[in-house]
């Protein structure tokens, strides 16, 4: 794959992507959202929550794993 057939499909992975944000948002409402967690888990979530983890997981609606690259926070 050359560079620029790399990023054109790291664009249309950006927008698919949005996407399913989108999507999100319309099934579970506004404070849906697409959401990758480091150890490798793609979820749709129907909002959030400030405590426990356990608490944050109650939000899942829709998960997919195990997607192998990075995840973090700069």
């Amino acid at each position: 794959m050359s560079k620029v057939q790399l990023k054109i499909k790291l664009d249309e992975f950006i927008k698919l992507g949005n996407e399913l944000d989108a999507e999100a948002k319309r099934l579970y409402g506004r404070d849906a959202f697409l959401f990758h967690e480091a150890d490798g888990g793609v979820y749709i979530m129907d909002g959030d929550s400030n405590k426990a983890a356990s608490e944050r997981q109650k939000h899942i609606r829709v998960r997919a794993t195990c997607a192998n690259w990075g995840a973090g926070a700069w």
